[in-house]
């Protein structure tokens, strides 16, 4: 279901500072009940989104958040797997213990949030079309050094937008994504950030099962995302 199906009373406020973590900390500020959730508003709620939450809440006692998948619609084919992250989802991760959460489908405690706030260094670029500094939701997880736990079950489908299929964003956000990993690395030279493993097999699988007309698409995507994230890591 879509959030403001979810909600009887929705409310909205304004917030005049640019920047998404400024918008979840007023947010945070305004909110009332035990648990506060951040969901994209280009995402749809799965139909057991809520039931599941509550679910693994009971099942994971002393987790301080959850986070879960965001599914991809409306991908074209060329489109590889291993790059999902660039327009928000992630086909891989599975139930357990993690260091990083979704930030178009997270879910905490409010005392946490109360502890913990989004920092604003890290959300400028989100936005503005992915021109600047991205990543809040991994700068506040591993601030936050907590047990947080990743619940597939707990589902959003997000939408692609066409804008994201371009060249220019996508070379615009891998720069950026660069960028702002090589920040986490001096901002927190001993924590090692989750990565989601088998980097290498799910690009040789996505060439596998790419249809031969695909092809250069999806070349053409994966060398542009690690070309301009490894310049945007050095640049930094």
């Amino acid at each position: 279901m879509r959030l403001h199906r979810l909600l009887k009373e929705p409310h909205f406020f304004i917030e005049e500072k640019i920047g998404l973590s400024a918008c979840r900390n007023l947010g945070v500020s305004k909110a009332t009940s035990a648990l506060i959730a951040f969901v994209d508003d280009d995402a749809m709620l799965s139909e057991e989104w809520s039931g599941e939450i509550y679910k693994a809440f009971a099942k994971y006692p002393d987790a301080s958040g959850l986070t879960g998948n965001p599914e991809a619609i409306s991908v074209p084919p060329w489109f590889p797997r291993s790059c999902y992250w660039i327009i928000g989802a992630d086909p891989y991760s599975k139930e357990g213990i993690v260091d990083f959460v979704n930030g178009c489908n997270m879910i905490f405690r409010q005392e946490v949030l109360f502890q913990c706030k989004f920092g604003e260094g890290f959300s400028q670029g989100q936005m503005k079309g992915k021109a600047g500094l991205v990543g809040d939701d991994v700068d506040f997880a591993i601030r936050l050094g907590k047990q947080i736990v990743n619940i597939p079950s707990i589902k959003v489908f997000h939408k692609v937008s066409p804008q994201k299929l371009k060249l220019g964003y996508i070379l615009r956000y891998g720069f950026w994504q660069g960028f702002s990993e090589r920040r986490y690395d001096r901002l927190y030279p001993n924590h090692r950030k989750q990565k989601r493993s088998g980097l290498l097999s799910h690009v040789l699988s996505d060439l596998k099962e790419c249809k031969l007309r695909d092809l250069p698409q999806m070349l053409l995507v994966l060398i542009s995302v690690f070309f301009s994230g490894a310049i945007g890591y050095l640049y930094a």
